[in-house]
């Protein structure tokens, strides 16, 4: 009750860079100073873009000109058959549970 506070101490302000760091580094982040290039995810997106119509126009000109190797005949007619089967043991199952063997 009878002590009185202290006074508070005087600011000092710092002193002011002399070689022009801070206009330089503020420029820098809002990007005035040069053109900065795409973000690096928009420059990855548009490259698997490009690759992705690359492959598509690939697989357009193979399928037109009827260009068929021969192992992709095989694998072709072995994964329809692999499903064919799949979708046979699943139906059987069904049968199974239905008729509550």
């Amino acid at each position: 009750p009878g002590i009185t506070p202290a006074p508070a101490p005087e600011a000092v302000a710092a002193p002011a860079a002399a070689d022009g760091s801070v206009a330089t580094a503020a420029a820098r982040r809002t990007g005035s100073t040069e053109a900065d290039g795409a973000p690096f995810p928009l420059v990855l997106l548009a490259v698997l873009a490009i690759l992705a119509a690359l492959a598509a126009l690939v697989w357009t000109i193979v399928r037109f000109f009827g260009i068929d190797p021969p192992w992709l005949v095989s694998s072709r007619h072995a994964t329809a058959e692999a499903g064919w089967r799949t979708s046979a043991s699943w139906a059987e199952f069904g049968d199974w549970l239905r008729f509550g063997r």
